[in-house]
């Protein structure tokens, strides 16, 4: 749906949507550039990423909008000037929008941003990084954090510092939510993180892989998520959690097994300790939490494609052989599916089961491989046939 030609179709609702913009345009500094975040965590934190090179192009910082539960995001890089502002929840005021699902909240504020918004730095003016006209997400040849810079007009050819951090506190309050949970010492606790907003994701019995292994090594297993039930583990409900309050945790567990998420990128300094799970339909990705970073960063990233992975050890236990073997299951789980698909003249329900396996351990047809910065492993015939090469993970 168009929601922004909807808009300008209908006055009353026009002028509820831009008094959001009018009310913010007062808040901006008159002195200075004012930039508008309203993506994902992620996406936000390497726009904030990006401001360094910025300062040294344009001389200074911007006075940065942020969703309020981004904030902490402004001490990764020192970010002085920033002011809370939550597009969605604004957009959500407005009757007509209160229906919408949040992937159409997604559109909708991506829609009225680019188009109420300044696309590029002009002082005393609201501008905001979206890219997705000027740079569109499927059609750029480098990792993906580096739209971000691009819309910047900052290019791409520079990378991006460590977040400053020298030690992360655990606060009271959230050393407090833990005890009442049952959990004392983060040291010798695994945090699994099983979700992500752009990508498939790993079911539970993919996860029961590492919970058995780690519970008897002496490991408690906590999961970020309301609902996401492993075995012999803790949920950290977000009714209870905040996502900065996540963080804090993550920083202090001994592990963080993970599928490639915003949540990713800000534990980069967690180094070999923070395990991150690629996709096949991620494939172009794959390094992107290494290579866009000065020095490199040591997470270990572990990528599924054409039915493998790379090996994984985890406090001395090798579990490459269980990853294996689960592949190989998943392996013949597409096969049959793909028998029931033709032999019900393609019912959907064995067609989406087909793409969401293929998406995830297979060959992963979701996203385009186009990253020059990471070639593809495979040459492609008549589009669609893939032959590998021998190492490609």
């Amino acid at each position: 749906m168009n929601y922004l030609l909807n808009i300008l179709q209908d006055i009353t609702l026009f002028k509820e949507v831009r008094q959001i913009f009018v009310t913010l345009d007062k808040k901006c500094a008159d002195d200075k550039f004012n930039l508008l975040l309203h993506r994902h965590l992620g996406d936000n934190f390497y726009c904030l990423a990006s401001l360094e090179e910025f300062k040294r192009k344009w001389g200074e910082e911007p006075r940065v909008f942020l969703p309020r539960q981004y904030l902490f995001l402004r001490y990764f890089y020192q970010i002085e000037d920033t002011i809370a502002f939550d597009l969605t929840e604004e957009l959500k005021k407005i009757k007509k929008f209160q229906s919408l699902s949040n992937k159409e909240l997604d559109i909708l504020e991506n829609e009225v941003a680019n188009f109420f918004c300044y696309a590029f730095p002009l002082k005393s003016k609201l501008f905001v990084c979206s890219g997705d006209k000027t740079f569109p997400f499927k059609s750029y040849q480098n990792y993906w954090c580096f739209r971000w810079g691009e819309n910047l007009l900052l290019g791409s050819h520079y990378k991006f510092s460590l977040p400053k951090l020298d030690q992360i506190e655990l606060k009271a309050i959230t050393k407090t939510k833990l005890v009442n949970l049952g959990i004392r010492n983060l040291s010798k606790t695994v945090l699994i993180a099983p979700e992500a907003k752009t990508t498939e994701i790993f079911g539970t019995e993919f996860w029961n892989l590492f919970v058995e292994e780690l519970s008897q090594m002496g490991f408690k297993i906590i999961v970020n998520s309301d609902s996401f039930k492993l075995k012999n583990s803790i949920l950290l409900p977000s009714q209870i959690f905040s996502l900065e309050e996540i963080v804090e945790i993550a920083y202090h567990c001994r592990y963080v097994l993970s599928i490639r998420s915003g949540l990713c990128d800000t534990l980069v300094n967690k180094s070999r300790s923070l395990i991150v799970f690629y996709p096949s339909c991620l494939r172009r990705e794959y390094g992107g939490l290494s290579y866009p970073f000065q020095g490199g960063t040591e997470v270990n990233e572990i990528q599924f494609i054409n039915w493998k992975s790379g090996s994984l050890l985890i406090n001395g236990i090798d579990f490459g052989i269980k990853i294996h073997k689960f592949l190989r299951k998943r392996r013949i789980e597409f096969w049959i599916t793909l028998l029931l698909e033709m032999l019900t003249f393609g019912a959907k329900k064995f067609k989406i089961k087909r793409l969401i396996i293929n998406n995830l351990y297979g060959n992963g047809n979701g996203y385009p491989d186009n990253n020059r910065e990471n070639p593809r492993p495979y040459l492609l015939l008549l589009k669609k046939i893939r032959i590998y090469k021998n190492k490609y993970v």
